[in-house]
């Protein structure tokens, strides 16, 4: 009784793990970004729309790991606990999402081409 207790209590804190977290360094704003030049601007659309697909292709591995985290759990219990609840690749796609649009609206205002 009690090695399945300690068992128990060892997978409830390895399940508390298996999230992704968002990563910090994608953020909307930079510092400097309302005296940047036009050339920089484009060049920091073109690193924010890299992030956001990257985001976006990491948030589908996601849910096909998941998904077959989920499968095969039907049959062995073992992978349900490697599912992957966290929302970081979804707050990851969001903010370079709005980075993206943040940059698009100081190449308008700057009237850059």
């Amino acid at each position: 009784m009690k090695k399945i207790i300690a068992l128990s209590i060892i997978i409830a804190s390895l399940v508390g793990c298996a999230r992704t977290q968002p990563n910090p360094n994608i953020t909307t704003a930079h510092a400097g970004d309302d005296t940047a030049s036009c050339l920089v601007l484009q060049s920091e659309l073109t690193t924010a729309k890299n992030q956001l697909a990257e985001a976006q292709h990491d948030g589908n591995v996601q849910v096909g790991a998941n998904i077959a985290n989920t499968i095969i759990g039907v049959f062995d219990l073992v992978n349900l606990f490697f599912i992957d609840t966290g929302n970081g690749h979804s707050v990851d796609e969001q903010n370079a999402q709005a980075r993206v649009q943040h940059i698009q609206v100081l190449l308008a205002e700057k009237n850059c081409r």
